[in-house]
């Protein structure tokens, strides 16, 4: 039972040991498909325990792990309320006993199977597009461990064959590799001292014993619905043709625009057979929601991701779309509601009617004890961060960057308890109910001929909404920051358990149009914006490659340096002008951390002053070259360019200028970038100097109480007080 005062959460370990299985042959192939088909059934069933009204444990699994090249482990963890350990080891216990007792039902075998042969069949499909680093990993699999070497094609015919002959039973044999006799460990982790050994102990005995007295009963294994819509509710759908297309053709790109408002475009590749990329995004996200209702609002998602986003809660949609590569996930920030995705063109028609029934669907808190769960995991998690010293440091961060803006404010407890679910639900189902205001992106293997019809079915047959009315992006309402107007340097002492020090250095900038677009009232994001944008990321880049060198590979007081910019926080402008912030991040021992923070800022200095050198430049311009080299291989780099392109304020949904002008300025800046001009883009980005405006906080251990500095006023008093019993006692000795 181990105590770790800045544990964010009790979790509760256990482990069995046995002879590592040599995979080296068809026959011991069959045999890790069974390993692996009893893993993901007993995380299935630790699924659905965690959404029951009372659940021992939030969230539980088990795994294999190789400790040793002889030695296998098959362990199960979960983590659990404050106090919960014991209740959370039980069900863990108790429920692979279960499985040694009663096996798996005929119904979970065959979702199991299902998700088993989903992620082969997509290998097998992109057998052809495989990384090298895949391959290179199966042969140092081979030299380490004896692993058989055949190809991803014929591991998937191999397990299309072997896994229709593998039973139940079989499946259920491999429980009793968790057995006390077999080597068990357990371990808990808690922040204070709540359970000991001898009650780990005790527990682990009584499942033993009620298995032995065959006490323990089986599990009910509730059917669910078949089909993700109703097939008659599929064929009431009344689809729409589009009413206007367009082909953008610089990036062989296909818009189409229903009669209800919203606006398709897919892109067709080859890079990838079984991945078809989706985003969608529509303007205005939390910054225009009422103060007095932001807190609600913000846990908007979380509530309803819990009751059921798609109008049907988590367990069973997980059962519905086993099988099937498909996931849909939305999201809200401060000036956009998203929705992102991947899924496999065989299952695209599933993945459009998650879209259809998160349009057409209200959340809404039917069942209070839907929430009680997640309500009371939230509330731990908000107490838990106050035990962590990185979360407390970056909320020390943002505070100081943003000030008192209640976006950047880290939510408290008392403050979640007032959160009303019924106005979460709410601003969520009006977040994702008018189709009108939403763009809609696909990049992938799609094949035109079945992909339009089924767009126009699910997307085109979404009712045609009057409400809310689609946000001009440029009206949004901005987020009340305001940065430091001064130096401010901060130390963040925090008790810690294992001592480190961490530091961040944040730099505001403000990229303004030319005075000619400034007077363009079309003009927003102009050229000049857009090659500022491109210089802000090759400076990152390369104050990483000097700070690297400066603090790893001269001092070698750190590991790593991160450097990167920040957009977040400023909404769109009329004027055009763009604010955000460079943050420069590396971890270090505490005791070097103020020297290495002024080294930093001493390298910074010197780019603004003498520029970098040719050989820094022509380093960062090849990565930066071999980067979109690769990126247009990739269908993620093209899904990017294209939803930058329909968000951009200045070309008004013109993708082809946006496009074509983005990677004209990107070409021509990257041709331009010498020490020079790279010179003058630290000077122009950064505050110049750089020591004249900026935020360096650090994080560090804290000190022993008689160490600590002492408050003026509590000095005085003390000061005060000494003095009044000197005098006491020089009074007392002179009568």
């Amino acid at each position: 039972a181990f105590v770790d005062p800045e544990a964010s959460q009790s979790v509760v370990y256990v482990s069995f040991k046995h002879p590592r299985l040599r995979l080296d042959s068809p026959a011991m192939y069959r045999q890790s498909l069974v390993d692996t088909l009893f893993c993901v059934l007993l995380n299935a069933r630790f699924f659905k325990t965690s959404r029951c009204a009372a659940p021992p444990f939030y969230n539980a699994a088990t795994q294999s792990e190789d400790p040793a090249k002889p030695i296998q482990s098959s362990c199960l963890t979960a983590s659990c309320q404050v106090g919960g350990t014991l209740v959370a080891l039980e069900a863990l216990m108790t429920e692979v006993a279960r499985v040694r007792m009663f096996g798996f039902s005929s119904r979970e075998l065959r979702i199991a199977r299902a998700r088993l042969m989903s992620d082969l069949e997509t290998r097998y499909l992109e057998r052809d597009q495989a990384y090298s680093t895949d391959l290179r990993d199966e042969y140092i699999r081979h030299f380490l461990y004896g692993e058989f070497v055949c190809g991803q094609e014929m591991e998937a015919r191999l397990a299309r064959t072997m896994m229709p002959t593998i039973k139940s039973e079989e499946v259920a044999q491999h429980a009793h590799r968790f057995l006390l006799s077999c080597s068990c460990v357990v371990k808990s982790v808690e922040y204070r001292a709540r359970v000991s050994e001898s009650d780990l102990r005790r527990v682990a005995e009584k499942v033993a014993e009620q298995e032995d007295q065959q006490s323990i009963l089986d599990r009910s294994d509730d059917d669910g619905p078949e089909f993700l819509m109703d097939p008659k509710t599929v064929k009431e759908i009344v689809g729409a043709s589009p009413v206007t297309t367009k082909r953008w053709e610089s990036v062989d790109v296909t818009e189409l625009v229903f009669e209800n408002g919203m606006k398709v475009a897919y892109k067709c590749t080859d890079f990838l057979d079984d991945q078809v990329l989706l985003s969608g995004f529509a303007p205005g996200g939390l910054s225009e929601v009422p103060v007095a209702k932001y807190r609600s609002c913000a846990c908007a998602t979380l509530l309803a991701s819990e009751i059921g986003v798609f109008g049907l809660k988590p367990e069973v949609l997980s059962d519905l779309l086993a099988g099937k590569r498909c996931n849909v996930t939305p999201a809200m920030s401060a000036y956009r509601r998203t929705v992102s995705g991947e899924q496999s063109p065989l299952d695209l028609e599933t993945a459009l009617q998650l879209l259809h029934i998160l349009f057409t669907t209200d959340v809404s808190p039917s069942d209070p004890q839907d929430l009680k769960v997640i309500m009371q995991m939230t509330a731990e998690g908000i107490r838990s961060q106050q035990r962590d010293p990185v979360t407390i440091f970056n909320q020390r961060v943002s505070r100081v960057n943003y000030g008192e803006c209640y976006y950047f404010k880290p939510m408290t407890v008392p403050e979640f308890k007032r959160v009303d679910p019924d106005e979460a639900c709410r601003h969520f189902s009006q977040s994702f109910h008018n189709p009108a205001e939403f763009t809609l992106v696909l990049v992938g293997a799609l094949e035109v001929k079945t992909a339009v019809p089924l767009l126009e079915k699910y997307l085109g047959g979404i009712p045609k909404r009057d409400f809310p009315l689609p946000r001009d992006p440029l009206s949004l309402n901005s987020l009340p920051f305001s940065f430091p107007k001064n130096v401010v340097h901060e130390d963040v002492r925090v008790p810690m358990v294992e001592v480190q020090g961490s530091t961040q250095l944040t730099f505001p900038f403000s990229l303004s149009p030319s005075a000619e677009e400034s007077g363009d009232p079309q003009g927003a994001g102009g050229v000049r914006v857009l090659e500022d944008l491109v210089w802000v990321s090759l400076a990152a880049k390369l104050l990483e490659s000097r700070l690297l060198a400066v603090l790893r590979f001269t001092q070698g007081e750190v590991y790593s340096v991160q450097v990167g910019a920040f957009f977040g926080a400023e909404a769109p402008s009329q004027s055009g002008v763009v604010r955000g912030d460079v943050t420069v991040c590396f971890s270090s021992d505490p005791a070097s951390a103020c020297r290495l923070r002024d080294l930093a800022l001493e390298e910074l200095t010197r780019l603004q002053k003498q520029g970098p050198t040719h050989a820094d430049v022509a380093t960062v311009v090849e990565l930066e070259l071999r980067a979109y080299e690769l990126g247009q291989h990739e269908n993620s780099h093209w899904l990017e360019r294209v939803v930058s392109a329909y968000q951009s304020t200045k070309f008004k949904g013109d993708v082809d200028a946006a496009y074509t002008t983005r990677e004209r300025i990107r070409k021509e800046v990257l041709e331009n970038c010498n020490p020079e001009t790279m010179r003058e883009a630290f000077k122009r980005i950064f505050p110049y100097p750089c020591t004249t405006h900026y935020t360096a906080l650090t994080l560090l251990p804290q000190r022993p109480w008689y160490q600590r500095p002492v408050p003026i006023t509590i000095a005085v008093i003390a000061a005060g007080v000494s003095l009044s019993f000197a005098a006491f006692l020089l009074r007392s000795r002179r009568q």
